[in-house]
């Protein structure tokens, strides 16, 4: 195994904010950063999550894809209830996709959120954390005293 690969040609690295590249398909790439401030998750008013140690995750495979935040898993306040959809990305792992509950446990916004339950050691970073549909729910972020004043995703 090559230095700084791991068996699959992906991109090794401990540090959450390096580029990580699949050599297999060089134009597949992503880059994992900490959010600078607190984050937070609402679908219909409802607080979904709220971290300060949120990560966004830049990812080119086709084309750009939107940026995504990833909360850990312990501050999420949502009832989520795992769904039957998975799927996979060459970059990341393994996913399951999550149905958000109401009160007596009955589906209101059906795969909502999803988690990577098996990870690449590149995207080790990802593990413990969950992602919500960014078509679905609203985002917020409170900048970091001292930081500059954004909602926007790092560019």
């Amino acid at each position: 195994m090559e230095p700084g690969l791991d068996p699959a040609g992906r991109t090794v690295s401990d540090r959450p904010d390096r580029l990580i590249r699949d050599v297999l398909n060089p134009r597949h790439l992503m880059r994992l950063k900490p959010v600078v401030g607190t984050a937070r998750a609402r679908y219909a008013g409802q607080l979904l999550a709220t971290s300060s140690r949120a990560l966004w995750c830049l990812e080119v495979g086709r084309d750009f894809h939107d940026p995504v935040l990833y909360f850990p898993t312990a501050r999420v306040s949502a009832r989520l209830a795992p769904s039957r959809r998975t799927t996979h990305c060459p970059l990341k792992g393994e996913t399951t996709y999550y149905h958000l509950l109401d009160e007596s446990r009955k589906p209101i916004a059906r795969d909502i959120a999803w988690s990577y339950t098996t990870t690449y050691p590149p995207a080790s970073s990802l593990q413990g954390r969950i992602a919500f549909d960014a078509a679905r729910v609203t985002f917020e972020i409170t900048p970091q005293p001292g930081s500059p004043a954004t909602s926007r995703p790092p560019g």
